[in-house]
């Protein structure tokens, strides 16, 4: 037996028609050989369509594990993308002649001159050693007589005492010298709230800011109307300062003051997160606000601003307040001091120096509980539903406002641009995209790849198959074999 079912029948046929009588002639007996052909042909036709079906079930049970792992692996890709909440981010400009005043903050290194310090603790202060090369350094500082020229003990041109530093914190820290507002303001009428930040392992800036509200009351978030129909700009505020004789404190050029702009409710350390002011240089700020909202999925926010405990002024204003309460606490209770708040809002808990672990306490276990203890409030913090963003360029412009001193520095704070960015999040998949995908996937490969393309495939071979058997089927009728029956 071949393996050619078609090459075996043929054979078959042939030998039969070549066998059969010369002398038969009669329409009968054509009839009689045609039907004993059919009849030889019928086994093996069957047997060949049943060889073939089962190649081709196998072919198609080949392809529909191919897709179906393709499948499932592209499904499995999908749901690990899904599970990410991916989103889109879209931004959104609306006018707005209402505007929200950020928070301005202004923090001091220093609140004393070297002059008026060295009035006060002349042991703490001494000639320069190399007075001609101090003086070409620092030509502010030597002005009129420099034979009686003086400057604090910080080890530069003079002997080094540590007591310069701690009495010029104190001095900061508790106002004793010079105002206790080191700037004039345009609008004395805004809130000033007084807080410090950490400047190094052992010192604190004093901050003076407007509009800053990290806890929760009654007071509310200045806001300013303007027609920008009618007018380019609004100012927000102006701050003058004198900054000169700070700076002659440190002669080597220690920057003394910082800057920053931030939203109300969010805590800030202008020395890192802020811009170094300069005495005799002009400063133009120019203010934009964007508002940050949440995912669109359940995140659990809250409103700050809107809470029913609105007036516990202990109650955090921001999801960053909350946290930092949190560990404020913990360091409390820990070491004694707090090293949780970026804003402290006294001298009362300076945490100096380094420490690892829990100085107060020597057990372990209390330790733990501490540790538990804060991550449980953490815990309990909810992220912000909106968030204030303010983006600010600063352009120093040299000298160009009037002045009555020519050391005196001035910070112009404006808002230039009226229109509102609000950056908002938008699902990638939607109910219809979450559909559409899943259907397609499906759709691809066990719709077209398995069913409709093998079905079509196997009707299309039949045909095939029906027409060259009639096609044989002619062909033997009129060859002049089939002649010698008639």
């Amino acid at each position: 037996m071949t393996n050619n079912c078609e090459e075996d029948t043929n054979e078959s046929f042939d030998s039969l028609v070549l066998s059969s009588p010369a002398n038969v002639t009669t329409e009968s007996s054509r009839k009689s050989s045609i039907a004993i052909v059919e009849s030889f042909e019928e086994p093996k036709n069957n047997w060949c369509v049943l060889q073939k079906t089962d190649a081709w079930t196998f072919f198609k049970n080949i392809i529909f594990l191919i897709c179906v792992t393709c499948l499932i692996t592209q499904a499995v890709e999908f749901y690990n993308m899904y599970n990410k909440y991916p989103t889109n981010i879209v931004f959104e400009t609306s006018m707005n002649n209402d505007v929200k005043i950020p928070a301005i903050t202004l923090c001091y290194r220093n609140s004393i001159s070297a002059q008026n310090f060295c009035s006060d603790y002349p042991d703490l202060c001494e000639k320069p050693n190399n007075l001609e090369v101090f003086c070409r350094k620092h030509p502010r500082i030597c002005t009129g007589n420099n034979t009686a020229l003086r400057i604090p003990k910080h080890g530069c041109y003079t002997n080094f005492s540590e007591e310069v530093e701690k009495i010029a914190q104190r001095l900061l820290l508790h106002d004793s010298h010079d105002d206790p507002l080191p700037f004039r303001t345009m609008r004395s009428g805004m809130e000033m709230t007084t807080t410090f930040v950490q400047g190094g392992m052992d010192t604190f800036l004093k901050c003076y800011s407007h509009n800053l509200h990290l806890y929760q009351s009654d007071h509310k978030p200045t806001t300013l109307k303007t027609d920008f129909s009618l007018f380019s700009s609004l100012l927000v505020n102006v701050y003058d300062l004198q900054i000169s004789q700070l700076e002659s404190f440190y002669p080597w050029g220690k920057s003394q003051v910082f800057f920053a702009v931030h939203s109300p409710f969010f805590p800030i350390n202008p020395s890192i997160q802020g811009h170094v002011i300069k005495s005799g240089v002009d400063y133009a700020v120019e203010e934009k606000e964007e508002r940050l909202l949440p995912p669109p999925y359940q995140t659990n926010c809250k409103d700050y601003a809107a809470s029913e405990e609105a007036n516990n002024a202990t109650n955090p204003a921001s999801s960053q307040m909350c946290i930092e309460i949190c560990k404020s606490e913990f360091f409390k209770e820990c070491a004694g001091c707090d090293a949780g708040l970026t804003m402290l809002p006294s001298t009362d808990y300076f945490c100096y120096g380094e420490f690892l672990g829990c100085p107060k306490s020597n057990n372990p276990e209390e330790e733990r509980e501490l540790h538990k203890k804060r991550l449980s409030c953490v815990q309990k913090c909810k992220p912000d539903c909106l968030k204030l963003h303010y983006k600010y360029n600063v352009v120093v412009r040299g000298k160009e406002f009037k002045r009555k001193r020519l050391d005196e520095t001035k910070i112009v704070v404006f808002v230039k641009n009226p229109e509102v960015t609000v950056v908002s999040h938008v699902p990638l998949y939607g109910k219809g995209e979450l559909f559409s995908y899943i259907g397609g996937l499906m759709g691809c490969w066990l719709g077209i790849s398995v069913w409709t393309f093998t079905d079509i495939t196997e009707r299309f071979f039949r045909k095939a198959e029906s027409w060259k058997a009639r096609l044989r089927m002619k062909t033997v009728q009129k060859s002049p074999t089939s002649d010698s029956f008639q």
